[in-house]
């Protein structure tokens, strides 16, 4: 449903902000006044191409907001796809245009682009008249439209179906990967020597790390001989060295510790450094006497780190991952082996699963074709009853293929395509509905097809305009019904000249436009009381004292029949 909408700067509106209701919603006004305008504003928030014609003289860009409320689990699925906050059932979508050409579309904040915004604006609203939102000109919505008139019977199976074509697309995806003899032989001596050469390296978790210390210490050697002999010269060299400070000081210290227990602590402080510094002089003169630089041990650390850094630049970052790889590829590498048999049963399968899938998507087309037959005729009644009694209609169906073309025809759907035809006079061939269908003529048939699926229908907001063009009395009074029918399920929005559907409506807008100052605006003012009333003897003609009367009595007879919807 939308609940409000604003905007700024388009043609004639400076900055207008119209709160919507639920319901059948009115708009009317002078040829002129800017009807159209909000239209095309409308348009815009659903994705039409941000033409800088519409903005208004003299601005620098235009600005259309829509708030919509709605309740669609599909466009929720879609929302997350396109990392779009849900808002709790709540769509705020901005459109900008500039005159520099340059045009930006948000949806709850984030930036979209125009084929997103495009598909989001199909979930939330449809507008029917001279404008390409319209629903019914795509195809590809006829077959769901079937569907949804004959979902008692078409549901089930579909579910059936559906659930079946995903286990068929699993059978297929997994015979790609055993693919023809030669294929497999490549894929098998690719797997098989990848994991020899993991295998045959022995890696250990770990292992890098400790070559990595191993190497910056040989390459390091001279550096660390020349630390050691130093360090060991001073703690214990001929000439004066550290151990032999310590002892005499030791020594000294010994000669006084009887005179007060002060001294005594010095003793065993010295004592203990002693012995320290004399076992860091042993382990430093150990490791000079044992040490000895060993080229073969440097190359084989470097040999050893460098094939570690080749296998992870083809295998993985890290040796775990490497490890990893080497499970993985070994699973595929042992399921391509034994592929002969698996090849056989996976074949066996899919054969088995087409013909299932076959069978079901001819019994859907049978309930198609028969629930196609009752859909037609409800919509030529409807289209009767709204002044196209001599429209022909027909739903056409491609030949159901054979199952051994199955799977070049198959989609989510089955096997069908399905095509609205119409003629509107008689003498005209049947041709697609987007061919030769006019505007109002567009609005009215779709108004049939909504007064038959209305409670079927996930679109929230219906927009009519020229669903008034050339009607007048029995068939104005029939289309401002089926109007009110229509928008117990769905919010309606008409554009409209007639007094039928304005007394019909639960909330009327008057556009009109002003002269301020030299300058053109267009405003909408919400009407009710005396003012609705107006408005309705104006359309009905002219504001006479006969036109008022007439105009109360459409508000109570329209009042009448909404009571008993």
């Amino acid at each position: 449903m939308l609940k409000t909408l604003r905007i700024k700067n388009i043609a004639l509106i400076k900055d207008l902000t119209i709160d919507f209701s639920s319901g059948l919603n009115a708009m009317s006004g002078e040829t002129g006044a800017g009807k159209s305008i909000i239209i095309d504003s409308l348009n815009l928030i659903l994705g039409d191409k941000g033409d800088k014609s519409l903005i208004r003289y003299g601005e620098e860009n235009a600005v259309c907001e829509a708030l919509f409320e709605y309740n669609s689990p599909e466009l929720d699925r879609i929302l997350d796809d396109y990392g779009i906050d849900a808002g709790d059932g709540e769509i705020m979508i901005v459109r900008r245009i500039c005159v520099n050409g340059k045009s930006d579309a948000r949806v709850n904040g984030s930036a979209v682009t125009v084929q997103m915004l495009k598909t989001i604006g199909g979930y939330l609203c449809d507008i029917h008249g001279q404008h390409e939102h319209q629903s019914l000109l795509k195809t590809s919505t006829h077959i769901v439209l079937v569907d949804k008139f004959g979902s008692d019977e078409i549901a089930p199976l579909m579910s059936d179906y559906q659930s079946t074509l995903s286990i068929y697309k699993d059978y297929i995806a997994k015979l790609s990967i055993y693919g023809e003899d030669t294929d497999r032989e490549r894929r098998l001596d690719t797997l098989k020597y990848q994991i020899d050469e993991i295998t045959n390296a022995n890696l250990v978790e770990g292992e890098e790390e400790e070559l990595l210390v191993a190497r910056t210490k040989l390459q390091n050697y001279a550096k660390i001989i020349q630390a050691l002999s130093q360090t060991y010269t001073c703690l214990d060299g001929e000439d004066v060295s550290g151990v032999a400070c310590l002892s005499t000081a030791r020594s000294s210290i010994s000669q006084i510790t009887q005179i007060s227990p002060d001294y005594a602590q010095y003793f065993e402080r010295l004592d203990s450094a002693l012995i320290e510094v004399r076992d860091i002089a042993d382990s430093i003169r150990s490791e000079l006497d044992n040490g000895e630089y060993d080229q073969r041990e440097a190359d084989r650390i470097d040999n050893r780190y460098n094939d570690i850094k080749l296998l992870k630049r083809k295998y993985g970052p890290t040796i775990a991952d490497i490890l990893r790889y080497r499970d993985e590829i070994q699973v595929e590498y042992d399921t391509l082996l034994n592929s002969a048999e698996i090849l056989e049963k996976l074949n066996a399968d899919i054969v088995a699963t087409r013909e299932k899938l076959y069978t079901l998507a001819s019994s859907i087309s049978d309930l198609r074709r028969k629930t196609a037959i009752r859909l037609r005729d409800n919509i030529l009644v409807e289209l009767s009853q709204l002044g196209m009694e001599n429209t022909q209609f027909e739903i056409k169906f491609r030949p159901l293929p054979s199952i051994d073309e199955f799977d070049d025809y198959y989609d989510s759907k089955g096997l069908d395509n399905v095509e609205f035809l119409i003629s509107p006079n008689k003498g005209e061939p049947l041709r697609p509905l987007n061919k030769i269908i006019s505007g109002g003529e567009m609005s009215r048939f779709m108004l049939a097809v909504k007064c038959i699926i209305a409670n079927l229908d996930d679109i929230g907001t219906l927009i009519f305009d020229e669903v008034d063009t050339g009607i007048s009395g029995k068939i104005a009074t029939v289309v401002a019904q089926k109007l009110a029918k229509v928008s117990l399920s769905a919010q309606v929005i008409a554009v409209t000249h007639l007094p039928h559907i304005a007394s019909m409506a639960d909330s009327n807008y008057f556009i009109h436009k002003e002269v301020v100052l030299d300058n053109t605006y267009t405003y909408v003012d919400v009407l009710d009381g005396d003012e609705l009333v107006m408005e309705i003897a104006r359309l009905c003609g002219g504001v006479s004292q006969g036109g008022l009367m007439h105009a109360k009595d459409m508000l109570s007879t329209a009042k009448d029949f909404k009571t008993k919807l």
